[in-house]
């Protein structure tokens, strides 16, 4: 049998996050080329940290929906979630009846990121 631990766990979980935050840039730097272009890899990788702890708070931890929780921030900003302009967001976020994938689809469903 096979035993991690506690240390060699923590070493594999940094890497993992390290990996996510370094394939996010990337990805932004794609999708948002305009949106990001004045924002220095630091501090992009400071905000998708923080995307990443924002949506952990809403119950949204999948990668595959923490990307485009991400990319709703840059969006539609930062805060997007707590903005007057955006109550229709953070209804859905609060639900806590349904899961994280869920929530994020019904974002998309509610405004898209990439219209068509």
């Amino acid at each position: 049998m096979l035993t991690i631990t506690r240390k060699q766990f923590e070493i594999l979980s940094d890497h993992l996050m390290s990996q996510f935050i370094n394939e996010t840039v990337v990805h932004l730097k794609q999708k948002f080329p305009v949106s990001i272009v004045n924002i220095t890899d630091q501090d992009l990788h400071k905000l998708i940290k923080e995307g990443i702890e924002k949506a952990a708070g809403y119950n949204i931890v999948e990668r595959d929906d923490v990307l485009p929780f991400i990319e709703y921030m840059i969006s539609l900003g930062k805060d997007f979630d707590r903005e007057e302009d955006n109550r229709w967001a953070y209804e859905i976020l609060v639900m806590d009846d349904i899961e994280g994938t869920d929530k994020i689809a019904l974002l998309i469903s509610k405004k898209p990121l990439y219209p068509a």
